[in-house]
């Protein structure tokens, strides 16, 4: 059995999760493919903390949760403990970011007796964060991220603007790598039927409600609509720390039936908020990616988002027509505007499968690498 340890210091991986979970079983399943040309068999096992995932069950994914403790020490002791029973001499550890989990993998590395190989992952536009943070982080912390992952084996970034430029930087060729985050992006998927055009424009907010992904300007775009007595319908998806404030604050839209505060949603469910919207609006201003700005084009929607990274790099895969981009001193004028011209569009079956194409090349990606990285380690 190949088996690749994913370290989940944040406890992210839990039934509760269940996008999470589904995204990486998809990934386990594509390993488990790309073992199998060579005759073996590939598993995903991820060292986690936190959630009970006792009635978890995966041929391709096992979600062991070692710690309930926050301390990093006594993650990696956990950890440590876990792995050295294996009976194996070289491992295969798999971090989910640059800092906790990688500090974790490195911590392994110099502590157990065995040869160990790491993959650190970037799923952030590296520049843009660093540099929006202030002259500390900017200099300081970009710095030490810099010498943690260029301890690694492998480094895996979701953005084509983070892989250039950590290419200039650590020089390391093949070392780096690009495989964006993978979209929930289902072929056999029909919109149900009634979530055609209606009158008032349909906008959405999708994320968690924290500051990174900014939903307190989503809602003053909303203001600023409905200073024009413009017609819409917004529904807010997600949950977090910001939900009680932004519900306090937007007490009389919802109470006037123009906001819906929906809750977190996955799957199909969420699937389902897109088809009943004409447009996403995208506030988070470090986007590298853009997972659900992908979801929504799949099913119909059209995206307006501020200009990031992960927005600039789906217009040019798709066009202007369905990807709207602005900035924070959009006026009134010019969101009604670009919210019009956005819902005059239909998304056709040709964007839909380019969508498709690129995420199955993203397995394929990662499958590859992470096969390759193991048999370094055997």
């Amino acid at each position: 059995m190949n088996c690749l340890f994913l370290i989940d210091t944040k406890g992210n991986l839990n039934i509760k999760n269940s996008d999470v979970v589904e995204r990486h079983i998809r990934y386990a399943k594509s390993f488990d493919r790309k073992c199998g040309l060579r005759d073996s068999e590939g598993k995903i096992i991820a060292l986690g903390r936190y959630e009970s995932n006792s009635d978890f069950n995966s041929r391709y994914l096992d979600i062991i949760n070692i710690s309930k403790s926050k301390s990093l020490v006594k993650y990696v002791w956990q950890a440590h403990r876990h792995l050295s029973h294996q009976k194996v001499d070289s491992l295969t550890l798999i971090a989910g970011d640059p800092w906790h989990s990688t500090l974790a993998a490195l911590l392994l590395r110099a502590t157990l007796k065995k040869e160990i190989r790491i993959e650190s992952q970037i799923h952030f536009d590296f520049n843009n964060l660093f540099y929006s943070k202030g002259f500390f982080v900017s200099k300081v912390i970009r710095t030490l991220t810099l010498m943690i992952i260029g301890r690694v084996d492998q480094v895996r970034v979701v953005d084509p603007n983070t892989f250039n430029l950590l290419q200039s930087i650590l020089k390391r060729g093949e070392a780096i790598y690009l495989a964006p985050s993978l979209s929930n992006l289902d072929p056999a998927f029909r919109c149900p039927s009634g979530s055609g055009n209606a009158k008032e424009a349909r906008l959405l907010f999708v994320g968690r409600l924290h500051e990174e992904r900014n939903p307190a300007d989503f809602i003053k775009f909303l203001r600023l609509l409905d200073s024009r007595n413009f017609s819409f319908k917004a529904r807010i998806v997600g949950d977090g720390p910001l939900l009680s404030k932004l519900e306090h604050e937007t007490s009389d839209l919802v109470a006037r039936q123009v906001l819906r505060f929906t809750g977190e949603l996955n799957g199909t469910k969420l699937l389902e908020e897109y088809c009943g919207s004409d447009v996403l609006i995208s506030c988070a201003k470090h986007e590298s990616y853009g997972r659900a700005m992908r979801e929504a084009l799949f099913v119909g929607a059209r995206v307006l988002s501020y200009e990031t990274t992960g927005s600039k790099f789906l217009q040019m895969e798709v066009g202007s027509k369905y990807v709207s981009l602005f900035s924070s001193d959009v006026t009134t004028d010019q969101l009604i505007s670009k919210i019009e011209s956005l819902i005059g569009s239909q998304v056709d079956s040709g964007t839909k499968k380019l969508l498709l194409e690129g995420q199955n090349n993203i397995l394929e990606t990662l499958s590859k690498r992470w096969d390759n990285l193991f048999n370094k380690s055997v």
